[in-house]
């Protein structure tokens, strides 16, 4: 058969993606190989001329966050295997981020207050949970300011205590939230 044209991958993810490849005439079935070398000295498990049956893509799971594969795909039927494809690469996303360190509170006012929290490595986000109990359940307000790691809370009570944390996440999912940390905004003026 002629030789095979491999796509893009899809589905990245940190642990896989699904390498894509375009029909052949007069094929019945493909085979795959994928390794983390372009030249293929080795194979990423039993992805070594791999038979995949009369399809056109296969999802590649169990691997690792933020690192480089290559995929290559040839065509079968009962003359014979053609020549390997072009070479395809795909980068998988990055780990489930860690959780954020470092969460304080400034600027504390009568209505307001700026939560600060270190950077996350991997984190392509945040959200934050404002209450006003320890157990988040009463008062509970929710947060996403984006890659950020300040966020004005606005709009709150004076002279109530505020409980507040922060979690990250990516495209892998999301860290568990960071220690809650506690505050308490200003009285209103005495009369």
């Amino acid at each position: 058969p002629p030789v095979v044209t491999t796509t893009a991958a899809t589905n990245v993810v940190c642990t896989g993606f699904r390498a894509n490849w375009g029909a052949v005439p007069t094929a019945t079935a493909y085979y795959l190989d994928v390794s983390t070398d372009p030249a293929f000295g080795s194979f990423v498990g039993v992805y070594n001329n791999f038979n995949c049956g009369n399809v056109l893509f296969r999802d590649i799971t169990g691997l690792s966050g933020s690192l480089n594969y290559y995929y290559r795909v040839r065509a079968f039927n009962f003359c014979g295997q053609n020549a390997n494809s072009n070479v395809t690469s795909v980068t998988t996303a990055p780990p489930i981020p860690i959780v954020p360190t470092g969460l304080t509170a400034s600027n504390i006012n009568c209505t307001s207050f700026t939560a600060s929290w270190n950077a996350s490595p991997d984190a392509l986000g945040y959200t934050l949970q404002r209450a006003t109990n320890s157990a988040f359940t009463a008062g509970l307000a929710t947060y996403n300011p984006g890659n950020v790691t300040t966020y004005n809370f606005t709009g709150l009570t004076a002279g109530t205590t505020y409980y507040f944390r922060v979690l990250a996440t990516n495209a892998c999912g999301s860290s568990v939230y960071s220690a809650a940390q506690t505050i308490s905004t200003l009285p209103p003026p005495a009369v």
